[in-house]
């Protein structure tokens, strides 16, 4: 689930890979008067069920005050796969 920390948050979901996850996104709010806003881009879905929350397109004027690079999305199951717990 997604959770604004506050009123007015805005949410960036870039190249998450989803598999088997029920209501994949979710936003819960602490008060009827808060808002956010959600942006996905790039997300991949794979035999997901439910309701989900579906974000906006990035806006084409976004830039982030850092520079970051992301692997290609369907390489994420592999990558966690060969990475993830004890080493």
């Amino acid at each position: 689930m997604l959770k604004p920390s506050a009123a007015g948050s805005v949410i960036y979901s870039e190249r998450n890979y989803f598999y088997k996850t029920n209501q994949s996104n979710q936003v819960g709010l602490d008060s009827s008067s808060h808002t956010y806003t959600f942006y996905e881009r790039n997300n991949y879905y794979n035999q997901t069920t439910g309701t989900s929350a579906t974000g906006a397109a990035f806006p084409s004027s976004l830039l982030f005050p850092y520079s970051y690079s992301l692997n290609a999305v369907l390489d994420v199951p592999n990558i966690v796969q060969a990475n993830a717990g004890p080493h």
